[in-house]
């Protein structure tokens, strides 16, 4: 057709997002764009997926997608260390444990 379509990313399951406007545009003729998904899985397991593109003209383009959600191997015990005001000086500790949850030797460092 040489009118625009507009399309959309629907029914996606939880796991699944499109990007950027939500997996939704327009498409002038000839043209192509370019959309992201995005696989976050709420646990370790595997999931596959259809996921449907409709347009305005009432087409369906199906893509299969497959992910697997796995367990990070290593837990830290804090996401954010607050040390608070600090005189130019002092020293203040905190402490964070790094747990390892495999059954793997794990070599890590802290980066700045």
């Amino acid at each position: 057709s040489t009118l625009p379509q507009k399309f959309g990313f629907v029914l996606l399951p939880p796991s699944i997002s499109v990007r950027p406007n939500s997996g939704f545009g327009v498409l002038m003729p000839y043209e192509s764009v370019r959309r992201e998904l995005v696989f976050a899985p709420s646990s370790a397991t595997e999931e596959k997926h259809k996921i449907v593109c409709r347009t305005t003209m009432n087409k369906d383009f199906v893509i299969p997608v497959q992910g697997v959600g796995v367990t990070p191997p290593l837990r830290l015990s804090h996401t954010l260390v607050r040390f608070g005001a600090i005189s130019p000086g002092e020293e203040a500790d905190q402490s964070v444990y790094v747990t390892n949850t495999s059954r793997t030797t794990w070599t890590f460092e802290f980066a700045p």
